[in-house]
């Protein structure tokens, strides 16, 4: 028998509905692996609410939250093992220094400091949230992963303490990185790409360090578990990462001869 792992990302949703619509596309397509019994893995990436208007009227993205129910109904259709949202839930950039992306430019520094103080970061996640609910409710397995717009292009003590709240008050996604299932000799990982693209080693470094000390340990244990296949799960790519900037490191000495065959 197949599985169906069942993928939807690289665009944000305004575009990728524009784009299914225009050319007759359907947004969910699948990609078979062998797998007994079958598994169906729903991927959601960049919902990024607010990024439709964010120029015009950037407290309104009641269109793309609709879309995002609609596609999250059509995801617990499919009775999904794990839906996994890549990033980038939030639009508004949530570190910004110097000359902020989230300023529209006619506004004035009175209104800036206005659209700042009503945190639409923390709205834009309550509604992410709100739409998210109707798989959790459902019983169905969620994992998150953080992109830019969660934790910064440079992201910093603050934005990672966002993303790991507990807070009721205004909570975040969960862990930076983690083991999320294993199953029929598959292991997924969420992995925290977005630290490696960052320039920002001082305060980094530590995060780096934690996550390849994590990732060394799985894969130390594929081959004594008869593991298949290990899959990170993340936002950017690491491997165009490794290639421009070298901050991964060579991946290959730090993981047993043979084990990066294991990584997908």
């Amino acid at each position: 028998m197949v599985g169906r792992i069942c993928r939807l990302q690289g665009l944000s949703l305004p575009w990728m509905c524009f784009l299914s619509w225009a050319y007759q596309v359907p947004l969910f397509a699948s990609v078979r692996t062998e797998v007994n019994p079958p598994m169906v893995l729903v991927e959601i990436a960049d919902p990024q609410l607010g990024m439709l208007n964010m120029y015009k009227k950037p407290e309104n993205w009641k269109d793309e939250e609709t879309m995002l129910q609609k596609l999250v109904a059509k995801a617990a259709s499919m009775k999904p093992d794990l839906v996994f949202l890549a990033g980038d839930m939030q639009n508004w950039w949530p570190n910004e220094k110097g000359n902020d992306r989230n300023r529209i430019k006619s506004m004035t520094d009175a209104q800036f400091t206005a659209l700042k103080a009503k945190d639409l970061g923390k709205l834009q996640r309550k509604s992410v949230r709100d739409a998210m609910s109707a798989l959790t409710d459902a019983g169905i397995a969620v994992c998150y992963t953080p992109g830019n717009h969660d934790v910064g292009d440079d992201p910093d003590e603050e934005t990672l303490g966002q993303y790991t709240s507990s807070s009721s008050e205004n909570p975040g996604w969960g862990p930076l990185f983690q083991r999320v299932k294993e199953e029929n000799g598959i292991v997924f990982l969420q992995f925290n790409s977005q630290v490696y693209w960052s320039e920002n080693s001082e305060i980094l470094d530590k995060y780096r360090k934690e996550q390849f000390d994590f990732l060394e340990s799985e894969i130390n244990s594929l081959v004594a578990k008869r593991i298949k296949r290990l899959v990170l799960l993340t936002h950017p790519s690491i491997h165009g990462y490794h290639r421009r900037r070298g901050r991964m490191g060579k991946l290959e000495e730090r993981v047993p001869r043979g084990a990066a065959n294991f990584v997908r």
